[in-house]
């Protein structure tokens, strides 16, 4: 899941055209979300709030 903090990878595919792309691992800190903001940090290290 793209928020479990213990995953450090995604399972997901690259829409191209029309046809079905195969699954591929994805690593979270190379993820963003469409606008270009980064992940939470809650969802990529469980100890986030120490890191503050």
């Amino acid at each position: 899941m793209l928020f479990n903090p213990n995953q450090h990878e995604i399972l997901g595919r690259i829409q191209s055209g029309e046809e079905e792309q195969e699954t591929a691992a994805y690593g979270k800190v190379n993820l963003t979300f469409l606008s270009g903001e980064a992940l939470p940090l809650c969802w990529m290290d469980v100890n986030y709030r120490k890191t503050m």
